[in-house]
């Protein structure tokens, strides 16, 4: 009898302490635009129920999504603006299985952390479509491995085998291989054989109106690995999730390396101009430099909603300074630190990827053949950018941090002939295509312009061999003296060349506030004779910085 009694108090203990009532928010919703709450309906419940708030977007263009089948452990609603289901949860933070489909979209499964207090989680479909405006080239990849025959109709194109073949009327679809010969049109790129996921294509479509590029296939259901030759690759988001680049490894052999190790830690992506992406959308295409072959490994999971997605790893810091260029959206950064060498360092440079294929703005350094998007330099006297500006228009360009440059350098903008200083004036507008230089001086005083200040000849009258002492007002120039008899007539052009044993350009003068330049002439003539005896008018030619100046005197020859 006490047993039986004993077994009944367990059970009426037990059943009333699952029947202790919690006083919570009923609802598990999906909030959506235009849909506010003003107050939430209480309930009480003898067991705890979770709300979970948020949104569903599209991946690509970030709106949100109405219509959507939403599944929460097998509880499943179907509407507008608001999702009705709920989970029993018998303890907090139990993980719950939540799933999202909609027609024209992949299928997204997600597990999520539910409590008695409300969970927020934002979440993003994929769709299978990515739209593309015409006559315009761009980078696109595909979420999932393509499967059958590309059909072309009224806007959409299945993205099949012969989405690789050129199309002249319709669209054209290169891939970039660093394996493939040089060609004097396309360079590296060439026309893929068959499309696959995990690369990216330049595509461009030729007739009026958008198209959509359509992927039909399942998608990837782990990780999914991409070899990486050296140099440059193009490659896609081969899932349909969206994936931070910290997310991405790198394998030699059986060793997994961070991103970064054999690569350069960006990943270039194109719209209109080339940008350094985080954050790594299905349908895209980037571009991606590895310094060794490698393999690029993709993770099978998108990283957290709420996860701050930062910006990779850590660009290594400068021991000196930097400043960027910027227009029409593209930009460069230039500097100088003590590890930096004149050629490319990786881990402190940073490559631009080719050109796109017909043009469009393209901004880069030219070192040593290569384009470069960041060109840090070694400290110096005297150090000089090369950059290639293409343009269609008219460009202007904005230089933000000159004041970070150390005040004993003098920071010239060179353009052909013009000259222009950057202390003075941050802006500069390129009127075509062109190439610039940016050149720093680093003197006693500062170098204003190529300008010569005084010339003397000496001995004037001469009986032959005379001296040029020439003052100007910038180091490291080329000087060319043309002398003219007294009708006109040019009766030598040449080069002024240093004295023997003269030190040339290191003397200084304090009055000139410029650099004397000593240089001997034998006084010989066009046809290697001595000069007739004769007064003859001589112009001293100096060009530096990419500007010329001149001056003129007389000569007097006098044997």
């Amino acid at each position: 009898m006490m047993k039986l009694l004993v077994k009944t108090g367990v059970i009426i203990l037990a059943f009333s302490l699952r029947l202790y009532p919690y006083t919570i928010t009923n609802t598990a919703k999906i909030e959506y635009n235009g849909f506010a709450t003003t107050t939430n309906s209480v309930h009480t419940s003898y067991w705890k129920k979770g709300s979970l708030t948020g949104s569903i977007k599209d991946t690509l263009s970030n709106e949100e999504l109405l219509n959507v089948n939403v599944f929460l452990n097998g509880s499943s609603s179907t509407g507008s603006n608001i999702y009705w289901a709920w989970k029993p949860i018998w303890q907090d933070n139990e993980k719950c299985e939540f799933k999202a489909e909609k027609d024209g979209y992949y299928e997204k499964t997600k597990k999520v952390l539910l409590s008695s207090s409300t969970t927020t989680m934002d979440f993003f479909l994929c769709p299978k479509k990515r739209a593309l405006s015409n006559y315009t080239w761009r980078i696109v990849s595909f979420p999932v491995e393509p499967s059958g025959d590309s059909i072309l109709g009224t806007d959409t194109l299945i993205a099949g085998d012969d989405l690789g073949r050129t199309n002249q009327h319709n669209w054209r679809t290169y891939i970039w291989d660093e394996g493939a010969e040089d060609d004097p049109f396309l360079s590296k790129y060439i026309n893929p054989a068959t499309i696959t996921s995990g690369l990216g294509y330049w595509f461009k479509y030729y007739n009026p109106g958008t198209i959509a590029l359509f992927t039909q296939g399942t998608p990837t259901p782990g990780t999914y690995t991409i070899p990486l030759k050296e140099g440059w690759n193009m490659v896609g988001n081969p899932s349909v999730f969206r994936l931070n680049k910290t997310s991405l490894k790198t394998i030699i052999g059986t060793r997994t390396f961070p991103l970064g190790s054999h690569t350069e830690n960006v990943f270039w992506g194109y719209d209109g101009v080339y940008k350094d992406e985080n954050t790594l959308l299905p349908h895209y295409g980037y571009w991606i430099r590895a310094v060794s072959p490698c393999n690029l490994l993709f993770p099978y999971t998108e990283w957290d909603d709420g996860e701050d997605i930062g910006i990779g790893m850590s660009p290594l810091s400068l021991k000196g300074w930097s400043v960027k260029i910027e227009g029409g959206g593209d930009s460069l950064e230039f500097g100088v630190d003590c590890r930096a060498s004149d050629g490319f360092d990786f881990g402190i440079d940073l490559s631009k990827p080719p050109m796109v294929l017909d043009g469009g703005l393209y901004l880069s350094f030219l070192n040593k053949g290569t384009h470069l998007a960041k060109d840090i330099r070694k400290e110096g006297d005297d150090i000089t950018w090369d950059i290639s500006v293409f343009t269609k228009e008219p460009l202007s360009l904005s230089f933000k941090g000159i004041e970070r440059i150390d005040k004993e350098y003098q920071v010239l903008l060179i353009d052909s002939t013009n000259i222009i200083d950057l202390r003075k004036n941050n802006d500069y507008t390129v009127k075509s295509t062109s190439r610039l230089k940016i050149r720093l001086l680093k003197e006693g005083l500062i170098i204003q312009e190529n300008k010569i200040t005084k010339t003397i000849v000496y001995p004037n009258p001469s009986p032959g061999e005379l001296t040029f002492y020439t003052a100007i007002k910038t180091k490291g120039a080329s000087l060319g003296l043309t002398i003219y008899n007294i009708i006109g007539q040019k009766v030598y052009e040449g080069s002024l060349l240093p004295a023997y044993g003269k030190s040339w350009g290191d003397r200084f003068s304090r009055e000139e506030q410029a650099y004397i330049y000593e240089s001997s002439y034998s006084g010989l003539g066009s046809h290697n004779l001595p000069l007739a005896q004769g007064l003859y008018i001589y112009e001293i030619k100096s060009y530096a910085l990419g500007s010329e100046d001149k001056a003129y005197g007389r000569l007097l020859i006098k044997r």
